[in-house]
């Protein structure tokens, strides 16, 4: 529950209160139901999280056999509701948010982004929905985007539109920073579009110093750079998108391409 969003203080409150697990649960719940749309959404995450669950299925005061034929249902309703997909537990997904205010939208972006940092699937599967986060994150601030798509040749992880310019998104969050290799190619999509196209970098392990020592190389500057650390504190809303976006662009023209420092 506290990884999906049920503040830390009240967790604990109710635990405190509550003779058993049955109870305090139930308690929480109904609290989140009654709170509407951004309760309902922290429910689905917690959902999410029950569905992907693969050890052994205990229950207090609940037969195990029984326990497991409730996890199964559970499982059954996500997958109609679109929460994971028909695969299996280990292939959640991050689906679009729906909620009835921006507020709503962007306070739900710190659930979406704890699942997956806590990602138990593939790394393939994690770059998907890596994506689908980044998609919700632009729309949530209201900015216009467009999901990953393809060209002849080459896979964009998604375009949005910032002022008067739009840009081309390359999305990376593997084991290691990204190098001079991955950057390039990015440079080459940018610079193989329609002039003045341009881009954003996103690499959740940030970039490598013979990466950035080296963009020089590369000439014309196509794209700006937004490591892990300065998304998470986006996400934690430190500073909103628009204005990240705002410094790193000025930066940008000021230095020339650099890992901004919120």
């Amino acid at each position: 529950m506290l990884s999906c969003g049920v503040p830390e203080n009240y967790y604990d409150a109710q635990v405190k209160q509550h003779a058993n697990k049955r109870a305090y649960i139930n308690t929480v719940l109904t609290d989140l139901e009654n709170r509407g749309k951004p309760g309902l959404n922290i429910i689905d995450r917690i959902a999410i999280e029950l569905c992907t669950f693969q050890g052994d299925v205990y229950a207090e005061k609940l037969d195990p056999a029984v326990a497991k034929d409730k996890l199964s249902v559970l499982r059954k309703v996500a997958v109609e509701r679109g929460l994971i997909h028909p695969a299996g537990a280990s292939s959640k997904w991050i689906a679009p948010i729906k909620s009835e205010s921006k507020e709503a939208e962007i306070e739900s972006l710190r659930g979406q982004f704890d699942l997956l940092y806590r990602w138990k699937g593939t790394s393939q599967e994690r770059g998907i929905e890596f994506q689908k986060f980044l998609g919700n994150m632009f729309r949530a601030y209201g900015l216009e985007y467009h999901p990953p798509f393809r060209t002849t040749g080459q896979e964009i992880d998604g375009m949005f539109i910032f002022g008067d310019r739009r840009y081309l998104i390359e999305a990376k969050w593997e084991k290691t920073e990204a190098n001079f290799e991955a950057l390039s190619h990015f440079h080459s999509k940018c610079s193989t579009k329609f002039t003045g196209t341009v881009g954003l970098f996103v690499s959740m392990e940030g970039f490598s110093d013979e990466a950035l020592a080296a963009l020089d190389k590369l000439g014309e500057s196509r794209f700006i750079l937004l490591s892990g650390i300065a998304l998470m504190k986006i996400i934690d809303r430190t500073v909103s998108l628009p204005d990240a976006l705002h410094l790193m662009i000025n930066d940008a023209h000021k230095r020339g391409v650099e890992v901004v420092t919120f």
